[in-house]
């Protein structure tokens, strides 16, 4: 009888460690001859379904979150970052769930932290007031994650228009060229070790392995990270071959018309950036007035 508990507890260990090797070890290759087969088939445009079972694979990847919970935050607003903005920095909807829970939860850990500290130095704070300032710094740090979100998206949304415009120009240079469209699209792509050229490099390289057209993946990208530019480059590649029409006079003329929107972006935000300055530049220039005045009235009053 004395032997069983050991027996067992070195079954249950094996069985755990066993699990746990199986999971680390890696996948089996799949099988040569389906890949190959499917590497010869030709390119198809069932963009609808292809669509879909990608996006139901990235909302399946590192799920944490419940689905239910995430469709309730959505609904209520509490969701702020936009789904557009998450893609474009590589997040999904479920890490920004937890990471907004995480933020808040800390936050609201602060105050009783500092309330504590402040009663144990004997300074005596009404109960109410923490209660206030836990609910409020507590809501602040929930949505600090969106705000942060929106600043970095609108950062990468600008360097990515900016190397999109040299990626149309490459793309109209490869094509005067006599270079087929996808030929274009991926020697244009192959210039430049930018993260938004990785990105569609990635995106053609996923498009051939699934058998898809590479205008139709760089559609959906486009659609994704809420570029439109993109999305018009797909459209005028795929018109090019289904209709046979040349691009290059359409590539340029999108090319200089996203230079003028990135252009337009600089200055707005060059603009917002002067309108910001406007406030601590008054302030100094007072404070230097008031430097200068000052001996003039100090001897005014000590001769009257």
């Amino acid at each position: 009888m004395s032997l069983i508990a050991p027996i067992v507890a070195g079954v249950a260990t094996g069985g755990g460690l066993s699990l746990v090797v199986a999971q680390l070890l890696p996948k089996p290759p799949a099988e040569l001859r389906s890949a190959v087969a499917r590497l010869n088939t030709p390119l198809v445009e069932s963009g609808a379904v292809l669509t879909e079972e990608r996006r139901r694979a990235r909302e399946k990847r590192d799920t944490i979150v419940p689905d239910s919970w995430l469709r309730w935050l959505k609904g209520s607003g509490l969701l702020r970052a936009s789904s557009a903005d998450l893609a474009l920095l590589g997040r999904n909807a479920e890490n920004h769930v937890v990471a907004k829970i995480t933020a808040g939860v800390a936050g609201m850990l602060l105050v009783p932290v500092v309330t504590f500290a402040l009663y144990a130095a004997g300074v005596t704070v009404p109960i109410a007031v923490p209660v206030g300032v836990t609910i409020l710094v507590g809501a602040v740090c929930f949505f600090g994650p969106d705000i942060e979100v929106r600043t970095e998206a609108a950062k990468a949304r600008v360097v990515f228009h900016k190397v999109l415009h040299g990626y149309l120009v490459n793309i109209a240079m490869e094509r005067r060229a006599n270079l087929g469209i996808v030929q274009a699209l991926e020697e244009a792509a192959a210039v430049g070790d930018s993260w938004v050229l990785q990105r569609i490099r990635t995106t053609l390289v996923a498009a051939q392995m699934s058998n898809t057209t590479p205008w139709l993946a760089l559609e959906e990208l486009g659609a994704e990270v809420g570029v439109m530019h993109l999305v018009e480059t797909a459209q005028t590649m795929r018109s090019a071959s289904e209709e046979g029409t040349a691009v290059f006079a359409r590539l340029i003329a999108q090319a200089d018309s996203l230079g003028d929107a990135v252009l337009s972006e600089e200055r707005a935000t060059a603009n917002a950036r002067s309108e910001r300055l406007i406030i601590p530049i008054s302030a100094l220039s007072i404070v230097i007035l008031a430097l200068m005045m000052y001996p003039l009235i100090a001897r005014l009053k000590s001769g009257v």
